[in-house]
């Protein structure tokens, strides 16, 4: 039986706290999972690495996240490895159901993602060069029929993208406030749930960008946006957008709620609605 993701959340949840890492880093400074398994926010990478782990140290993170649209639920869980605040590896499985539209295909598209980011230079918090890292997602379909279905060029491809943030402890209204922007090369269609490629070829570099600030030590309020070209004559893409707060109580565990508009997917428009994810820091 496939473990389902608040099961995870659940496995999670009896687990007692240990510690891989020091955790020297201050609290939120991790980010949280993105859908795609990444540290960063709900929707993207940030340029952080995750777990708390210095850079004398290693940690992990395990995160389960639900969310639920007009048409359509995704589920995702995911985990990633940092090693001394300078690589991450990272693993994440997304599960979409369009049971609701009623298409003679499997009614769950599966998607495995298998992730690295190295920090090339800078620091988040210290001095005046922003962090920068490189990253890169290999995304790969379980379910291929619907890919090929909507006309899509392949089943796997792999994401590259140049990701550079900033904290500010004395930010806006004397807040913590933080800011990442992201240039990523891409031939995912809806971020590769409907494959890769198609009869569209044009500009494949997206941008996307984070800001925020901890209304206390323990909130942050923010918003994302990520940009999306459609590559199929099919079907059209929107940017994706999101209004999130993330609550970290301790550096072992976070909880991140968001509004998240997506507007069309696979020909179904208007697709907006709630997102919850669960994390667990090492």
């Amino acid at each position: 039986m496939r473990l389902t993701q608040w099961g995870l959340a659940s496995m999670l949840a009896l687990c007692p706290v240990w510690t891989l890492a020091d955790q020297g880093k201050l609290l939120g400074t991790a980010g949280v999972s993105a859908i795609e398994g990444s540290a960063g926010g709900g929707l993207i990478p940030w340029a952080t690495i995750g777990s708390y782990a210095t850079r004398e140290a290693y940690g992990a993170t395990l995160s389960s996240t639900h969310a639920r649209f007009d048409d359509y639920a995704l589920d995702t869980y995911a985990l990633s490895l940092g090693a001394r605040d300078r690589v991450e590896l990272s693993f994440g499985r997304l599960d979409f159901d369009v049971e609701s539209l009623n298409l003679p295909f499997p009614k769950n598209i599966g998607l495995n993602v298998v992730g690295l980011k190295v920090r090339a230079w800078g620091d988040l918090i210290y001095g005046d060069a922003p962090l920068i890292s490189l990253g890169l997602q290999h995304k790969a379909l379980s379910d291929k029929e619907i890919a090929r279905a909507v006309g899509a060029d392949k089943t796997q491809g792999t994401d590259v993208y140049l990701s550079l943030a900033k904290a500010w402890i004395d930010g806006i209204a004397h807040h913590t406030t933080f800011v990442n922007v992201n240039l990523r090369h891409s031939e995912a269609n809806e971020i590769g749930l409907l494959g890769f490629g198609g009869q569209q070829r044009g500009n494949r570099l997206l941008f996307e960008a984070a800001a925020g600030a901890f209304l206390t030590p323990q909130v942050a309020l923010g918003l994302e946006f990520r940009e999306k070209r459609g590559q199929l004559n099919a079907l059209s893409e929107d940017h994706w957008k999101d209004l999130f707060v993330a609550w970290f109580p301790h550096k072992n565990w976070s909880l991140t709620a968001a509004w998240v508009d997506l507007g069309e997917v696979a020909g179904q428009s208007s697709q907006d609605g709630l997102y919850l994810s669960l994390q667990a820091a090492f």
